[in-house]
């Protein structure tokens, strides 16, 4: 399972992560997206934040917020699992744990008004 972040929202989503997956859920529908990723931003160091990485080019709104460095991340934002190994990092499914930490830890935008961006944790 992963976390479908948009309009101030989460979604908990049961398909099974790919790269293709991944770029169809933070891309524009019918758009190839490139992929980046927020790591080491959760007290849970086996959660990672994947999102479009041209977010600003596409003028995409602002979704959330990093809990650790406090950068603004925009357009749909997936909450994922990582398993960190010899190999690298790999995306995996989130825990029902780190699905609580997500949503306690993770300022999501619910309103925006003009310039100002309302920020809140959906606990």
């Amino acid at each position: 399972m992963f976390l479908v972040i948009q309009n101030g929202e989460y979604q908990e989503i049961q398909e099974k992560l790919s790269l293709k997956v991944m770029q169809h859920w933070v891309g524009i529908p019918g758009e190839f997206a490139y992929i980046d990723i927020a790591r080491g931003q959760f007290s849970d160091p086996n959660i990672d934040l994947v999102f479009d990485e041209e977010f600003l080019f596409k003028g995409l709104q602002p979704t959330c917020m990093t809990p650790r460095t406090k950068n603004v991340l925009h357009g749909v934002v997936l909450a994922v699992g990582c398993k960190i190994g010899g190999e690298g990092a790999e995306t995996v499914g989130l825990t029902p744990e780190q699905v609580k930490t997500v949503k306690n830890e993770l300022a999501i935008v619910t309103e925006i008004i003009g310039n100002l961006v309302v920020l809140e944790t959906k606990k």
